[in-house]
């Protein structure tokens, strides 16, 4: 993919997320839930990683229904920041939104050298050169969102309403 392609990929990826962020959040609070689109966009994001690894060499086409779809399903942690105000009190709601923000750090400060290095140092070791050794950085990126599910069950359902007031 020439690096004009690859960059497509990326804008149409962000583009997907922006629109799907609020709908997320919308959706959220028409069904008066958060724990189970936390989990199904989870697995929605599993699910598109695993085609991303599937796809023996993905056509341009293919490409962008790829990142379109990913960035569809990446929007499920922005429910994380409700649910941290919901489980906390009033008075602690932003220190609370805070430190849920900090996450989505820490895990682009993991995630982004550790594929990098999976990619780096797959390429020259694993059969397919650096179309599989991509794969296997992909598949990090499957089994970070595959601990997320494994978390999200721990998540308190909070019916979209703060836990701490009468």
């Amino acid at each position: 993919m020439s690096p004009v392609a690859a960059g497509r990929c990326t804008a149409l990826t962000l583009i997907a997320f922006a629109f799907c962020a609020p709908l997320v959040g919308w959706l959220s609070d028409r069904m008066r839930v958060r724990r189970p689109l936390i989990l199904a966009f989870a697995a929605a994001y599993s699910a598109v990683g695993l085609l991303w690894i599937a796809l023996p060499m993905p056509s341009p086409n293919a490409a962008v229904i790829a990142a379109v779809l990913t960035g569809l399903a990446v929007p499920g942690f922005t429910l994380s920041w409700s649910i941290a105000k919901e489980v906390n009190p009033p008075a602690c709601a932003g220190m609370a939104i805070a430190i849920a923000n900090i996450g989505g750090f820490v895990a682009s400060g993991i995630l982004q050298p550790l594929v990098g290095w999976v990619v780096d140092s797959g390429a020259g070791m694993v059969a397919g050169g650096s179309a599989a050794a991509y794969r296997l950085g992909i598949g990090v990126l499957v089994l970070w969102s595959l601990i997320g599910i494994v978390a999200a069950f721990r998540v308190s359902e909070t019916r979209c309403r703060n836990v701490w007031r009468p």
